[in-house]
């Protein structure tokens, strides 16, 4: 897991009103009952954990984190919840454990995402669920006529700034390779209009000086950046969403 923070409890919350049509498509796919056993593995401060336990599941809140770990347990606790502080392919439950997993926008932080699949077919019951949601960076596209400039940007977000931001294209091969049979895989579009809505999403000034400052963009393409980034800049970038089934070996 990477270590490195780069967002905080304000980003979360932003995020969680961003992707809400995407989350609450995922809760649909999860067809949560009474009584079903469930993690969110990377919960952040728990609002999706809380979500899920008003349908009388029982819910088990991942994360590595200790402060959003408390955040949760302050804001978003419940009877029917349990805040668990761990990594993701080291988690302290039983296994077979589990009817559904959920684990949303955290492979992208995860430099080996395959530890963390088997750890989750290690606690899912046979037959349980294993739900997949996160940004498939490489699919970013700013719409710039300069598409050199355009594709250095992509890979500074998809292959150094997220540990994991190139991985997400893997997973389908390695649940397959892991005993896990996919049952859909589907994709949400969302289109950011203008530099600062952008930013709600990706800090791109920060980054693209980062890059600047290394080398790897030149005074040219930094130039031309400062002047088409308030200029008709738009950023499409897909979420992938994937649902897999824990088959028995």
């Amino acid at each position: 897991m990477n270590n490195k923070k780069t967002y905080d409890e304000i980003y979360l919350e932003n995020l969680h009103e961003i992707f809400g049509a995407t989350k609450q498509r995922s809760f649909g796919l999860l067809n949560l009952v009474a009584n079903d056993v469930i993690a969110d593995i990377g919960c952040g401060i728990g609002k999706d954990v809380w979500k899920m336990a008003l349908s009388g599941a029982r819910v088990f809140g991942i994360d590595h984190d200790p402060e959003f770990i408390r955040i949760a347990r302050e804001k978003n606790g419940s009877p029917r919840i349990e805040y668990i502080c761990c990594e993701a392919n080291q988690i302290p439950l039983d296994s077979e454990l589990l009817d559904k997993i959920r684990a949303d926008r955290i492979f992208q932080h995860i430099d080996d995402p395959e530890p963390v699949i088997r750890e989750a077919y290690r606690i899912l019951k046979p037959g349980g669920n294993l739900q997949i949601i996160d940004a498939d960076y490489l699919s970013m596209s700013m719409f710039l006529d300069d598409k050199e400039l355009e594709r250095k940007i992509i890979e500074a977000f998809a292959c150094k700034r997220f540990n994991g931001g190139s991985q997400l294209r893997k997973i389908p091969g390695l649940l397959g390779a892991n005993n896990f049979e996919i049952s859909s895989i589907s994709i949400d579009n969302y289109i950011f209009k203008g530099l600062e809505e952008a930013s709600s999403l990706l800090r791109f000034d920060k980054v693209i000086k980062e890059e600047f400052t290394k080398g790897n963009i030149s005074s040219r393409e930094f130039d031309t950046w400062n002047l088409v980034k308030n200029q008709h800049f738009h950023l499409s970038v897909n979420l992938m969403l994937i649902m897999a089934k824990k088959l028995s070996i």
